[in-house]
């Protein structure tokens, strides 16, 4: 009979015999690991930043002359954007489809847009054009501005100009506009009689001259 209970209270709980039927004890008990919790998805990319915030107000040269030819296009679209448009352009669709700000306006119109916006887009397209002040040489005006290479120009009127009295400038062109100063090249903090001129190539005319820290408006 005791041997009976034996073995019945083997066969009834935890425990482990050896070879030779010897009792070992209770067998330790072991939890499955648990599985190791799944990583956290990557957050998704920003999109990339706007070129350029356009501004709401009107802007200047100033706000433009360090700004490729393709941030110019981002940002002058980005005006047309802000109201709704839709892009046939797919880079643009796509750039502007990755803006948390940007919802397709099905009843966009260039109406929406402000005086301000405007004349921002005509800014804006004046630097995008690729034109060669050298060529014309000479813009009539006051002043008139004759280029002598790539990077000086005199500023005058033509008599000045023809008696060498007139004061020579650096210049970077961009787009239809001269940015001029006074001073070593490329320009440096001391530069002087600092300005922007938009050139008319049509009649190789000055068309405005704006102060370089001058709003265009």
């Amino acid at each position: 009979m005791k041997l009976l209970f034996v073995l019945f209270f083997a066969a009834c709980s935890d425990t482990a015999t050896s070879p030779s039927g010897v009792l070992l004890g209770p067998v330790a008990q072991t939890t499955p690991a648990a599985p190791a919790p799944a990583a956290a998805p990557a957050p998704a990319a920003e999109p990339a930043p706007v070129a350029a915030a356009v501004a709401a107000s009107a802007m200047s040269p100033a706000d433009l002359k360090d700004m490729s030819k393709a941030d110019l296009r981002v940002a002058r679209n980005e005006v047309f954007a802000r109201h709704g448009r839709a892009f046939s352009s797919e880079d643009l669709q796509a750039h502007f489809g990755g803006q948390a700000w940007y919802q397709v306006n099905p009843d966009y119109s260039d109406a929406m847009l402000s005086d301000d916006e405007k004349a921002n887009v005509a800014l804006i397209a004046s630097f995008e054009t690729d034109r060669d002040p050298v060529e014309r040489y000479q813009f009539s005006g006051e002043p008139t501005l004759s280029f002598a290479d790539a990077h000086t120009v005199i500023v005058g009127d033509f008599a000045a100009v023809y008696e060498g009295s007139a004061p020579t400038f650096n210049y970077s062109k961009h787009g239809d506009w001269v940015f001029v100063w006074q001073g070593s090249f490329p320009m440096s903090a001391d530069a002087g009689n600092v300005a922007w001129y938009e050139l008319n190539y049509d009649n190789a005319s000055v068309k405005r001259t704006v102060a370089h820290a001058e709003r265009t408006h």
